[in-house]
């Protein structure tokens, strides 16, 4: 069909076809994504290498007669570049004898529906130009990250090369179609520009590797025949389930189940594995489809607040054992964006990607010619990696990592952006901003050294940007309810070790589970660690409470006091780094300063306030990311660090933490507080099991105030700079 060039070069092997049983009746694509996230440690990328992706291609590459498709990123292929470069010569030579058609997608594997489109087209053509160079093949076929769709994504997709993706059948089914109807492709378009769509197997998914290979086979024959138009099914799912995920490395390759499955296959007269670009050139579309704004089912679950997805599993799992009616396909939660509602960390640091893609584009058409704009460029891409962003079965949002990495590369694109614009001394800003898209501006302060954003709800510090170091201090998550709260509580969950491994064995051995099962629980995760929070874990949050106030744990704040959580009156914004807000909440007045410093990054808070009613006392909450997890951090004494994740002092006026990365932060405090510290741990998914993670510390100040009173904060910050190679690894 011209409408669907392939781009996909003959194959320069002879044999690349032998074994596909071009007579058989029915057809399988076999499409694996490869990925690791953006930041991720180097040695879950060492670990993942060797227990997964090394024996996995060294498998495929056995076996020329069966026709795969791989995808992977820029991630993937810089790591492999430094680390493993033999694994880039096994995929070469797949792809140079025919058997293998490489995906393209986004660069550095962002969610290419909630970008800018001119970023979705750049990242895509991008890649399919990298793979091109690498391989020699320019791939007409995309992997779409997490399977995200929304109806506009024709459009930016065929404007960038690409003739066809891949989607869950779940997806066909929300549009009205049938599971019969579902064994080849179908054709949408957005504005006139076509796609071909290609349902992926949920059966097939849930199949393999989990399951002996002849389930897998039983699947294909069972398939309704058609001698004109063979049915297809296409598995398309992470490799990373060929022996990452628990318990898999020892399944597919001690025990053989890949060698089966593929030894089988090849066998198999019955079923041909094919390349989804040649199925576009012998069939037509099935017809016309425009699927609704989704992704993969589970992730339509995931993306909802916790109160609807807990009832939404409920429900499923209520149908999968009684389905008389058969609701279950017809059965969908939210979508991807979801998650920006559900979890402000994520719509923080999507709102910042956004605005950094907006000024770089702005540089651009106002034929800014500078090759730091093209390095900008690749680290906005970067900071588009998806992880970070969202949470399902994986850490995701919760893992301060890949936050802090994401947000470093958009920081460092800033930086870049602030120093074509602005150069790289003597200057400053102070402006109303909307920085995180509510309808409300907040205030953002500026110079070379430092970016703070203040939030006129609650006079809150939502970020606190070190710019040498491509840091930003104020990311440290909030404790959210999740789903699994209940199961943990009431026991209903599965103890693993560290591996994910279950503690105690049953089974015959003849299969394995998915994640998708029970609730797993890692070592250290007790029904205790299951505390929620009602504020979110920013910076300079006030809060009032009774003079006679017993406070053990500053992380416990908001079961004894009030927060002065209301709109605040901005009353200057001086441009040469300076604002002040105003508020009279839960019997307090104040007016409260914000001033950048002109030779660094620290901030001096400078606080006017009285009583309105009688004593009270005023605390501020400073939730910070200074070192990696709030379990590192130590504090001063005696000229000396002793770590002290958890402490508390009277009467003090001066202080000097240290946390991991050789950060540290000074306080000077006038007149002296209370201060009390301990570090904020969440419980959230991982593909191991639940984990408890340290996300940063939570610093509380806290002062009497029976008068009207001034009171001072000044907090000098401390991080080594950022060299390019610290975060392009």
């Amino acid at each position: 069909m011209s409408e669907f060039p392939s781009g996909i070069p003959s194959a320069s092997n002879d044999n690349a076809g032998e074994g596909s049983h071009p007579t058989a009746a029915s057809e399988l694509a076999i499409v694996l994504h490869f990925h690791q996230p953006v930041g991720n440690f180097g040695h879950v990328f060492e670990k993942v290498a060797d227990e997964c992706y090394a024996p996995l291609l060294e498998m495929l590459f056995a076996f020329p007669e069966l026709k795969t498709h791989l995808h992977f990123n820029a991630i993937l292929l810089e790591w492999f570049d430094h680390h493993r470069p033999e694994l880039l010569r096994h995929i070469e030579r797949m792809v140079r004898r025919g058997s293998t058609e490489l995906l393209t997608g986004g660069l550095y594997e962002p969610i290419l529906a909630v970008l800018p489109e001119e970023d979705a087209i750049g990242q895509v053509r991008a890649l399919s130009i990298e793979l091109e160079h690498r391989f020699g093949q320019y791939p007409s076929g995309a992997w779409l990250t997490e399977r995200v769709w929304e109806p506009r994504m024709p459009n930016p997709l065929s404007r960038a090369g690409v003739s066809y993706v891949v989607l869950d059948d779940a997806i066909f089914k929300w549009a009205g179609l049938d599971e019969h109807q579902l064994h080849g492709y179908y054709v949408s378009d957005d504005n006139g520009r076509p796609l071909a769509l290609f349902p992926g197997a949920k059966s097939l998914r849930y199949n393999i590797p989990f399951r002996p290979a002849e389930k897998t086979l039983e699947l294909l024959h069972g398939l309704p025949s058609n001698p004109e138009r063979p049915p297809l099914m296409v598995y398309a799912d992470d490799a990373e389930k060929f022996g990452e995920w628990p318990g898999t490395y020892e399944w597919v390759y001690t025990k053989g189940w890949l060698r089966d499955f593929l030894e089988k296959l090849r066998d198999d007269e019955a079923v041909a594995t094919v390349h989804l670009s040649d199925r576009l050139k012998r069939f037509p579309p099935l017809g016309r489809v425009y699927p609704p704004t989704a992704s993969y089912p589970e992730m339509t679950v995931w993306a909802l607040p916790t109160p609807a997805r807990a009832r939404m599993e409920r429900l499923m799992k209520g149908l999968a054992e009684d389905d008389p009616e058969d609701l279950l396909p017809l059965m969908r939660g939210g979508h991807w964006r979801g998650f920006l509602a559900k979890y402000p960390e994520a719509n923080r640091l999507h709102k910042r990607m956004l605005r950094v893609s907006r000024r770089h584009q702005a540089l651009e058409a106002a034929g800014t010619d500078d090759e730091r704009l093209g390095r900008a460029l690749r680290d906005l891409y970067r900071g588009q990696c998806n992880d970070a962003y969202w949470h399902g079965v994986f850490g995701g949002v919760y893992l301060p990592h890949l936050r802090r990495s994401v947000e470093s590369f958009l920081i460092r694109a800033e930086r870049a952006l602030d120093h074509l614009e602005k150069g790289y001394f003597d200057w400053v800003e102070a402006r109303p901003a909307d920085f995180d898209a509510d309808g409300v501006d907040e205030v953002e302060m500026a110079n070379p050294h430092t970016r703070v954003v203040i939030d006129r709800k609650g006079g809150r510090l939502l970020a606190w940007d070190l710019n040498a170091a491509c840091d930003n201090w104020v990311t440290v998550m909030q404790r959210h309810e999740e789903p699994f709260h209940t199961d943990l509580l009431a026991g209903r969950v599965q103890y693993v070790d560290e591996n994910g491994l279950p503690l105690e064995r049953d089974g015959d051995g003849e299969e394995i589970a998915t994640i998708h099962g029970a609730i797993r629980v890692k070592p250290g995760v007790t029904p205790a660690d299951l505390a929620v929070d009602r504020h979110e874990r920013v910076a300079a949050i006030g809060w009032s409470a009774p003079e006679l106030l017993e406070l053990d744990d500053p992380r416990g704040i908001e079961e004894l006091a009030r927060p002065l959580s209301g709109m605040w009156d901005v009353d200057v914004i001086d441009e040469k780094g300076m604002t002040r807000m105003s508020t009279e909440q839960e019997g307090l007045r104040l007016r409260q300063a914000y001033r950048l410093s002109t030779d660094g990054a620290s901030l001096t808070v400078e606080v006017e306030i009285e009583p309105a009613e009688g004593p009270r006392r005023f605390l501020s909450e400073w939730n910070l990311l200074m070192g990696w997890t709030g379990d590192d951090l130590e504090i001063e004494e005696g000229g000396e660090f002793i770590l002290r994740p958890q402490g508390s002092l009277e009467n003090c006026h001066a202080l000097r933490f240290r946390g991991g990365g050789d950060r540290t932060l000074s306080v000077t405090i006038d007149p002296p507080a209370h201060v009390h510290w301990a570090p904020v741990h969440t419980v959230s998914s991982s593909e191991a099991g639940l984990e408890k993670i340290g996300q940063g510390s939570c610093i509380l100040f806290d002062w009497l105030i029976d008068t009207p009173r001034d009171l001072r904060l000044v907090l000098e910050p401390s991080a080594p700079d950022l060299k390019d190679e610290a975060i392009d690894g």
